[in-house]
């Protein structure tokens, strides 16, 4: 959805006050568990009823790493491969050189990082190092350390240091001597270290930095993802200080874990294996308050890979492939779990001569990546082209030609539905000269649904993609016999207002309507719905919180009313600025130099809860309770998740003789035992998740 359209009054959001959601055990004495607050670790939450069986044991890693560059050391070639500074599990002092390389091309081409050693003709010279080599990644890839035009043969991968030793001779007169590090090929986790070379009997090393312990990187948070596995969990600090501080803050604000680290070490790993599932920030700063603290969010999940065949296929992501910035999201989009992904295929971008496609190289491997990380595509073949008509198409000669784009796109892209065009009845988007009616629409969906389902059987041809929900305008396509030609029915619902409409609940009436309508103009019968755009931003007061609030909201109504699939507006965001009002949909925030890795904002860890949580779970029943609360049931008998929450602050009771689960927004896991039969849940703004084959749910007071 362009900027122009998203900066109209109609896209913004109300900041809506978030009630706190607990939990309290009917009886004679009643205890009040907060569920959006981390707990005392000195208090105790009760033993957990295990979902899922238990996953092994695991730790923080022992090693972590930060490109970096070497006092005494040049790299010869930087195309392929990044030297790197890395800590932990180290032989000699704090640092290890690691070396990974990705070297396309000829065999003989390498990257090679060297220096020049002084040395004197005639003498005889001892070299020593220590050398890791995790896996050479591919049958191609090799590294040589070479002395001269001498090449020292390296031990086999192995997880431990291996001592390497050589000798080498200066010839008269020589007063200098290349020692190089080269790679080769596909090379991953090399490291290297404590390189000495000196003249027989004697000590004085002649490597310059030869422990690599002089470099220098940017001060950052070195973590290449922020989201991390329990047990898992850590933060990598890059930061040349006289002793940094730390601290690692609840969801909630509330202080857990604090330290310092080392005084004068710049590279430094924080283990954080003892904190439990859920969304946490940390910072860090030097302890004199010479400098302002570098502060990152991060998600801790029981579960951070869902294999891509076991994905709940309901769940997919906006995105901008194609966008610098979206290079590499393709790995946290799969770990928060979404099956499906939607991007612009623009057809100026591809067709700038008439009939050759030339697609963007950042649009194609983006493309590639996203499909290798489980997320099958919906391309949007969309806009105009000058090449043709001016805006949408409009002429034969138009149409004909986006239809050949759009059968090259579903190619090209191993697409598995088409969505034809986008926001048709935008006039911001559509400029062309027949307009932006039903009328104008027709011909382009019919021409593209009949090419598509002649040459690509089973592909989904999916539209109108309405700016809004738009009922005068699916009624008109509808009565022109547009359904004949749709397989699935889109929409963006941006339909929140400043009135009454302010969260997600409006969906409930305005997806009865649009079933309605589809039914009225299908003999009576339903076609699938899909939402391939909705959202909110994230840049006033407290928004983070609204944001994924309405998220879980939205997509909970949207499953209850039979919406096939809903495509979240969007992953990444797309500025920088925490207040630019278009830059701020996504759910993880843009790579920085200080925080390299996508940093999930609250709206991701929600996302990724309510995945795991009704992953595979039919809806099954909203109990009938009053206008300002929700409960809905997915999947059955013990099966049964409930997603619950309340616009007003509202206690809901259930019968049950056995303990059940409850897990906030956010993944803290709550174990409520009933007293008497009888447990009452507390409902505020934000959803929790109740699990168990419950009674209906019954208002008290």
């Amino acid at each position: 959805m362009p900027s122009k359209i998203r900066a109209m009054p109609r896209w913004q959001t109300i900041v809506i006050g978030s009630s706190i959601a607990s939990v309290l055990i009917a009886g004679a004495v009643t205890t009040t568990m907060v569920l959006t607050a981390k707990p005392d670790p000195a208090v105790g939450t009760g033993p957990a009823i295990a979902a899922v069986p238990e996953t092994p044991k695991v730790s923080p890693p022992e090693t972590m790493s930060v490109a970096a560059t070497f006092a005494g050391w040049t790299l010869e070639s930087a195309i392929g491969v990044q030297p790197a500074a890395e800590t932990g599990k180290i032989e000699d002092g704090n640092i290890a050189l690691l070396l990974n390389a990705d070297i396309a091309g000829a065999a003989d081409a390498s990257a090679v990082l060297s220096q020049l050693v002084p040395v004197i003709g005639g003498l005889e010279y001892e070299f020593r190092a220590l050398v890791r080599l995790d896996s050479a990644s591919s049958g191609t890839g090799s590294v040589a350390i070479m002395l001269g035009e001498q090449q020292l043969d390296l031990p086999a991968p192995a997880p431990a240091w291996t001592e390497v030793t050589g000798m080498y001779t200066a010839e008269p007169g020589q007063t200098e001597m290349r020692l190089a590090i080269a790679a080769s090929g596909d090379v991953a986790g090399f490291r290297i270290d404590a390189i000495t070379l000196a003249p027989i009997g004697e000590t004085t090393n002649a490597v310059l930095n030869g422990s690599f312990e002089d470099f220098a990187a940017p001060t950052q948070i070195t973590n290449p993802e922020l989201i991390m596995r329990t047990g898992e969990a850590y933060i990598g600090v890059s930061w040349r200080a006289a002793t940094l501080s730390w601290e690692v803050l609840s969801e909630t604000g509330a202080a857990l874990l604090d330290g310092t680290l080392p005084a004068n070490s710049s590279l430094n790993l924080i283990p954080l294996g003892d904190l439990e599932q859920g969304y946490y920030s940390v910072s860090v700063a030097p302890e004199d308050g010479s400098a302002e603290p570098i502060t990152a969010t991060f998600m801790v999940l029981d579960q951070t890979t869902i294999p891509a065949g076991e994905r709940d296929s309901r769940f997919g992501v906006g995105t901008h492939i194609g966008e610098p910035y979206y290079v590499g999201s393709e790995t946290v989009g799969a770990q928060i779990g979404f099956a499906h992904a939607r991007t612009d295929a623009r057809w100026s971008h591809i067709e700038k001569v008439k009939g050759v496609y030339d697609y963007p190289q950042i649009l194609t491997d983006g493309v590639r990546d996203f499909e290798a990380a489980g997320m099958d595509m919906l391309p949007i073949v969309g806009y105009g082209n000058k090449l043709y008509d001016a805006g949408a198409p409009s002429t034969p000669d138009g149409i004909a030609a986006y239809v050949s784009l759009a059968s090259n796109v579903v190619s090209t892209f191993d697409a598995h539905a088409l969505e034809v065009f986008n926001e048709f009845n935008n006039p911001l988007l559509n400029t062309g000269a027949c307009g932006t009616t039903p009328a104008c629409y027709l011909p382009i969906l019919q021409a593209t649904a009949d090419r598509i389902r002649a040459e690509y059987p089973g592909i989904p041809i999916v539209g109108p993609a309405n700016a809004r929900t738009d009922d005068a305008f699916l009624t008109g396509l509808y009565q022109l016999g547009g359904l004949d030609y749709l397989d699935a029915v889109s929409f963006h619902p941006y339909d929140y207002d400043y009135g009454d409409n302010k969260g997600a609940e409006f969906l409930v009436d305005s997806l009865k309507q649009v079933e309605d309508r589809i039914k009225e103009y299908n003999d009576g019968e339903a076609k699938p719905i899909w939402i391939t755009e909705l959202g909110w931003t994230s840049t006033l007061v407290e928004s983070d919180n609204q944001q994924a609030d309405y998220l879980v909201r939205s997509e909970v109504i949207a499953f209850a009313s039979g919406v096939e699939r809903f495509y979240w507006y969007d992953l990444v965001n797309d500025h920088l600025h925490p207040l630019d009002h278009e830059g701020n949909f996504g759910m993880v925030r843009q790579q920085t130099e200080q925080i390299p890795a996508f940093e999930p904002k609250r709206s991701a860890m929600a996302q990724s809860m309510l995945i795991r949580k009704i992953g595979g779970k039919d809806f099954a029943v909203r109990d009938n309770l009053n206008e300002t609360t929700y409960s809905y049931a997915f999947g059955s008998s013990d099966d049964t998740t409930r997603v619950a929450w309340s616009t007003k602050p509202v206690s809901v009771s259930f019968a049950t003789k056995v303990p059940v689960k409850v897990t906030s927004q956010y993944g803290e896991v709550t174990v409520v035992k009933p007293i008497n039969g009888t447990i009452t849940i507390e409902l505020g703004e934000q959803t929790i998740y109740i699990d168990g084959d419950l009674s209906v749910a019954r208002l008290i007071g």
